[in-house]
C-alpha cells in the first residue's frame, strides 16, 4: 500500500510544500556559493581596500580574472601569481588591473591568447616568460613599464604590437 494514500489532502500539500521550500533553499544555497567557489580558486591578498591576486588553483583552460572579490577591485597580480600553470591557455585581464608582476605568467606554455586590459602600466621582468605557446599580443599604449625580459623564451612569439 501506498503510505501517501493514508495522509489526508491537506497533509499531501503540507508535504509538497517542505520539499519545494527545501529545493528552493538549496537551490539559494548553490547561487550564493558559486561566486565563492569561483574566489575559490585564488589567492589574494588586500592592501587599502584593493586585492592583489597572488596564486591561482583552478583547472586551467580559458580563464576570466574577476574585476573584484569580496565586493573590492582586483588591481594587481603579483609575482608568480600564475607561474607554471601549464593548463592555462587563454587569459582576459581585467580593466580593473593595472600592474601585472614579475614571472605572473611564467613557464605557462599552453597559453596561447591573453587579453591586456588598456588599465596596465606595468609589465614585471619575465611576466610572459616562457609562453612557448603565445604567438602575438597586444600592449596598450597605457603601459609605461617593460622589462627587457617581459617575453624572454617565448619561442613562438612572431608579433608583439603596441596599441598607440
Amino acid at each position: 500500500m501506498n503510505t501517501y494514500t493514508t495522509l489526508s489532502k491537506r497533509s499531501l500539500i503540507q508535504l509538497y510544500e517542505r520539499r519545494a521550500a527545501r529545493a528552493g533553499i538549496l537551490l539559494l544555497l548553490l547561487l550564493v556559493a558559486l561566486p565563492c567557489a569561483v574566489q575559490a580558486q585564488f589567492t589574494y591578498t588586500v592592501s587599502d581596500g584593493k586585492v592583489t591576486i597572488t596564486g591561482y588553483t583552478g583547472p586551467g583552460g580559458a580563464l576570466t580574472i574577476p574585476s573584484a572579490i569580496d565586493s573590492l577591485p582586483v588591481t594587481s597580480l603579483a609575482n608568480m601569481a600564475f607561474y607554471n600553470c601549464t593548463s592555462l591557455t587563454s587569459v582576459t585581464i581585467p580593466d580593473s588591473v593595472t600592474a601585472i608582476g614579475a614571472a605572473a605568467f611564467g613557464s605557462c606554455t599552453s597559453l596561447t591568447n591573453i587579453a591586456i586590459p588598456n588599465n596596465i602600466t606595468h609589465l614585471g621582468g619575465q611576466a610572459f616568460g616562457g609562453c612557448t605557446s603565445l604567438t602575438s599580443i597586444t600592449i596598450p599604449s597605457s603601459v609605461t613599464n617593460i622589462w627587457g625580459d617581459t617575453f624572454v623564451e617565448c619561442t613562438h612569439l612572431t608579433e608583439i604590437v603596441v596599441d598607440t
